[in-house]
Parts: structure tokens; C-alpha cells; sequence
């Protein structure tokens, strides 16, 4: 599954709303859509709490973003299970229903990948999340557990993102029909990696890893 692609109004580093109108200028089509918009937004919006442009920044969602980190570890805000990816496109905007962090390189986030994905993690968070309609919001909590942050010293550390680079490529490696839902690729997917050939030495590695 590809990234949507959307129409934002950055340059660069930068927004170009509100006082940086005259920056937007400089793209009359973009200028005449983003104020057609906002117009639309103050007839339309229920409170004068947020203008556009405060909304599409809501605590600094975007503008927090921007510059692009080469590498971002993401995972779901809320849901059944921990599902997380590697991001290796400085300049993907990531969406509010999807938690990020940076790491250093590629080994670290293959580190989190395997820790984060492992069906060891959802069992361990599980009593930490909170109901929601649906689902539950894992929002920070996998955050409480005992994660140690990545050591490339560490034996098992490298082992465990060995494991996960390799899972990686195998996933890399799968196709998908057109017209499956993103919840039948994650069933999928998690299949997929309850099978794998170091499913067992992968979960043995994270329950020891948080105890």
C-alpha cells in the first residue's frame, strides 16, 4: 500500500500560511485554493476557536514535521494490536492517527520494528490501553514498558533488528490484490509474521527483552 498523496501548502521547510501569504503568491493556483478554502472554513466551521490554518497545524502536528526526518519509526494511534512501519521518506507528512519518532539509522528502527510488532508487545501493552468505541487507543502507553533504548553493542539488541531487517524484506517481497482493505492486509501481514521462520526466537528474544 502506497502513501496518499495530498496538495499542502509548504515550501521547503516552512508553511506557507497566514503571515506567509506573500510567499504563497508566488503560486497563484495554490493561493486562489488555500483562501477559497479558508473562506469556506469561516462560514462553514462551528466555533471561532480555529482558523484553517490553526486546525491543519493543531498542536503543531505539521510544522513539528518540518524538516522531514530521513528515517521515522510510526505506529497506530489506536487498534487491536501494535502495528508499526519504517518511514524512510523525509518528505511523507505523517497523519494524526499515526504516532512517530525519529531514530538514527536503519538498525535502530528495525530494532522497534521487531520490539513493536512482536504479538509478545500487544500482549504485554494490552492492559495498559484504554477502551475506545471499536478499538483500543494504544496511544503512549506501549511507552510504559520496559523498551531499553537500542544498543548496536548489545548481542541480542543486534540480533532482534537483524530478525526485523529480515522480516522486512520478506514482507518487501509480498504482493497484494487490488482491493484489499487495510485491515485484511494487516491480518495478512501479522500471519505472515506469526509464520516466519524466526516467529519463535523473535518472541522468545522480546518477552526476555521486557520481561
Amino acid at each position: 500500500m502506497g502513501a496518499d498523496k495530498a496538495v499542502l501548502p509548504i515550501e521547503g521547510t516552512k508553511t506557507l500560511m497566514d503571515g506567509e501569504h506573500d510567499h504563497l503568491d508566488r503560486y497563484p493556483d495554490l493561493a486562489k485554493w488555500w483562501r477559497d478554502a479558508e473562506r469556506l472554513w469561516d462560514d462553514n466551521r462551528s466555533s471561532g476557536r480555529l482558523s484553517l490554518a490553526e486546525r491543519l497545524d493543531f498542536r503543531k502536528g505539521l510544522t513539528e514535521q518540518l524538516p522531514g526526518a530521513p528515517l521515522r519509526v510510526v505506529y497506530g494511534a489506536s487498534g487491536m494490536y501494535v502495528t508499526a512501519a519504517l518511514v524512510d521518506d523525509p518528505n511523507a507528512i505523517i497523519e494524526h492517527k499515526l504516532y512517530w519518532g525519529t531514530v538514527a539509522n536503519r538498525q535502530e528502527g528495525m530494532y522497534l520494528l521487531a520490539v513493536l510488532n512482536s504479538p509478545y508487545t500487544t500482549e504485554a501493552v494490552r492492559p495498559l490501553m484504554s477502551y475506545g468505541k471499536d478499538e483500543r487507543d494504544i496511544d503512549k502507553a506501549v511507552w510504559e514498558l520496559p523498551i531499553p533504548d537500542f544498543d548496536p553493542a548489545d548481542p541480542k539488541h543486534a540480533r532482534i533488528a537483524e530478525i526485523g531487517e529480515a522480516e522486512a524484506q520478506r514482507i518487501a517481497e509480498l504482493k497484494f490484490e487490488d482491493g484489499k482493505s487495510y485491515i485484511q492486509i494487516r491480518r495478512t501481514l501479522r500471519d505472515f509474521l506469526f509464520s516466519s521462520p524466526d516467529a519463535e526466537e523473535l518472541d522468545l528474544m522480546v518477552t526476555e527483552l521486557l520481561g
